[in-house]
């Protein structure tokens, strides 16, 4: 968000290591809430300079790219699974998901976790055909995410705007007025 443009473009361009979109702050706010809400408060209550075009158009870019590179990553995984599953190799489908499943929980996406456990269980139980719709339709939600725009996102700016203006509120208390 306060990147210059050069910065933005270096780190779209570092697909060894990708940024997790999704990773919250401690408000609860992913990257692209505070992207967001550095365009929707006034220059003078940011405190800082607002993002020019390319700048936006690179943080719009460097967000998509990151966020379909996690996303094809998982989608390979996935293919993996389904193809174990197609084959009713269940203890290779199992493996497969759970490792799907604990990478969701550490990127604290706790309903993909909770999607591959419960894909898990269906094979467990020989649900072979509920598993194979339950990872088709894993793979449209993920196809489709990677196709959509992040404005069209749910964000959480006005929560954030609220936190914002009381620090700026206790900071110009503190300074006199000053902020």
């Amino acid at each position: 968000m306060y990147c210059w443009f050069d910065a933005l473009s270096l780190l779209k361009e570092q697909r060894s290591c990708l940024i997790h979109t999704e990773l919250t702050d401690d408000n609860g706010n992913t990257p692209w809430d505070c992207f967001v809400f550095v365009h929707s408060v006034q220059p003078t209550h940011l405190g800082l300079k607002q993002p020019s075009n390319a700048e936006r158009e690179a943080f719009e870019d460097l967000y998509k790219a990151h966020r379909n590179g996690r996303l094809q990553n998982e989608i390979e995984y996935l293919e993996i699974a389904f193809g174990e599953v197609i084959n009713r190799q269940s203890k290779e489908a199992i493996t497969t998901l759970s490792r799907l499943s604990e990478d969701m929980k550490k990127q604290r996406n706790l309903v993909a976790a909770e999607t591959y456990r419960v894909i898990s269980l269906q094979i467990r139980q020989n649900m072979w055909e509920a598993a194979i719709e339950a990872v088709r339709e894993r793979f449209e939600a993920l196809q489709a995410e990677m196709k959509s725009s992040p404005w069209d996102r749910e964000v959480r700016v006005d929560n954030m705007r609220i936190s914002h203006l009381k620090v700026v509120e206790k900071k110009a208390i503190m300074t006199g007025g000053r902020i």
